[in-house]
């Protein structure tokens, strides 16, 4: 009778941990859209330009910068289980918000160069652990891209319709507070290399890196 006693609590023990699992899982499963914003910073390396606003073509070279700026960032996320804790979110972000970087043009202009980037998107794989019955950390790698404009102070140099790829990474925490609701914190970089630019003799190749650091909510539906 002492043996069936303890194999039926065990049963019980093993059965309430599996549901326990499952439910931990379920809340991260299926659809959902986040908002995030916080802080990015946006760095442009050196790189050389081609100016024709003399009537002759010039190399020239326009120096590094950086801009900080606040994020503005949607997306849609799709939470698969794997197992009782292990979960992969596939997804996509866009930034609404436009980073401007300021660059000195040199050796055949004397002006600043100016380069808009917008348009960022990522489309990402996102493997995550439980922590807890509503907390989940993970990782994130994707395909991120933007879109480019320059231009230059005196009016020499004008390009844009420049667009650049990239693979990027992050990392996260989410944390729910009911069953639809939750919140997080998320870092993520991408370094869209050198990207080039063709047309009425100007050539233009820049560097871009850009760091964000993320804070939002979540809506699972």
């Amino acid at each position: 009778m002492k043996s069936l006693a303890i194999a039926a609590l065990a049963a019980s023990v093993a059965l309430s941990a599996q549901v326990f699992a499952a439910e931990t899982a379920s809340k991260f499963e299926g659809f959902s859209a986040e908002f995030a914003t916080g802080y990015q910073q946006t760095k442009m390396g050196n790189g050389p330009i081609y100016v024709n606003g003399t009537g002759a073509t010039t190399l020239a070279s326009v120096g590094s910068g950086s801009s900080n700026n606040v994020p503005a960032v949607v997306g849609i996320n799709f939470g698969i289980k794997v197992s009782s804790q292990f979960l992969v979110g596939l997804g996509a972000t866009y930034d609404m918000t436009t980073a401007s970087v300021n660059g000195t043009c040199s050796g055949g202009c004397n002006a600043v160069v100016t380069t808009k980037i917008k348009n960022r998107y990522n489309l990402f794989i996102a493997p995550g652990v439980q922590t807890s019955e509503s907390g989940l950390a993970y990782v994130k790698l994707g395909y991120s891209g933007v879109s480019v404009s320059n231009s230059v102070s005196d009016g020499s140099v004008l390009t844009s319709g420049l667009k650049t790829n990239a693979i990027s990474y992050g990392a996260g925490y989410k944390q729910f507070f009911n069953n639809n609701l939750y919140a997080f914190a998320e870092i993520d970089y991408a370094g869209h290399g050198s990207g080039n630019q063709t047309g009425a003799a100007n050539f233009y190749s820049s560097d871009i890196k850009t760091t964000s650091y993320l804070v939002g909510v979540g809506y699972k539906f």
